[in-house]
């Protein structure tokens, strides 16, 4: 039996490809959308369904993500 793929990966997402065989032997595919803070968060058939799934969980993700900015000295001590 094959092993799981990984076929997008960003910020902690993560979409893959989980294999799954029928009783006749028939490949039947699922996807996985994960995210690293909460796990997994769903299990879905469709394959464009799983993007768009991931795409809205990254979105999510960014816009959770605290914004600091790398430029701005730290005052200490003042």
């Amino acid at each position: 039996m094959p092993k799981k793929t990984l076929l997008r990966s960003r910020a902690g997402v993560q979409l893959e490809r989980l294999p799954r065989s029928t009783k006749n032997g028939k490949d039947f595919p699922r996807f996985r959308v994960s995210d690293a803070r909460r796990g997994v968060l769903l299990l879905i058939q469709d394959e464009g369904e799983a993007h768009r799934a991931f795409a809205r969980t990254l979105a999510a993700r960014l816009q959770a993500r605290p914004v600091v900015p790398k430029t701005a000295p730290m005052m200490v001590g003042f």
